[in-house]
């Protein structure tokens, strides 16, 4: 996992630190840092917001299917070094994408949900319809959240979220394709 901040520093996440994951930093001028991320197995994704801080999305299990997942998390590298974490409510959440919004909130995908955390750090989690699951989330031009779902059956369609509606209403203009 990549991203990249505007003033070119490069983000990424290894997996061969001693113990725990880490997230990395190249600077403009090739320079390294490593912060360690302690009591998370796994990174899944991370983003660049605009104030610099790295959010990233995490658990502590394997993240794979039929692997143990003992608790699901967002956490935030802020720019002094130091680490913040917020606990999802549903352990095996598993949260694998993660982007900034313009408003300064957090979007992620998780198996079953779609999660935004404010700027403020309130949590909200929208679930899709009985059946489905996420794949991806990107915001388009105009500032709607598009959601890559599969159903139950293996149909794979592109919905965008609407959090104001019921939950089953949610993902509206869902639009079905075919996999050639």
């Amino acid at each position: 996992m990549l991203a990249a901040s505007p003033d070119g520093t490069i983000w990424y996440v290894t997996e061969d630190a001693p113990i725990w994951p880490s997230i990395g930093r190249l600077d403009a001028s090739g320079g390294v840092t490593q912060f360690a991320v302690s009591r998370v197995g796994y990174l899944s994704d991370l983003a660049v917001a605009p104030d610099g801080t790295i959010w990233y999305a995490g658990s502590s299990g394997y993240g794979l299917p039929g692997s143990p997942i003992f608790d699901s998390r967002i956490g935030q590298l802020h720019p002094d070094g130091h680490f913040s974490e917020i606990l999802l409510p549903d352990p095996s959440s598993a949260p694998r994408q993660i982007i900034t919004a313009p408003d300064g909130s957090v979007w992620f995908a998780e198996r079953r949900a779609i999660g935004r955390i404010t700027s403020t750090l309130k949590l909200a989690e929208f679930p899709l319809a009985p059946g489905d699951f996420t794949g991806g989330i990107s915001f388009d031009a105009n500032g709607n959240l598009w959601v890559a779902k599969t159903n139950a059956f293996g149909s794979p369609a592109v919905a965008q979220l609407n959090p104001r509606l019921p939950v089953c209403r949610r993902c509206t203009q869902t639009v079905p394709f075919r996999l050639r």
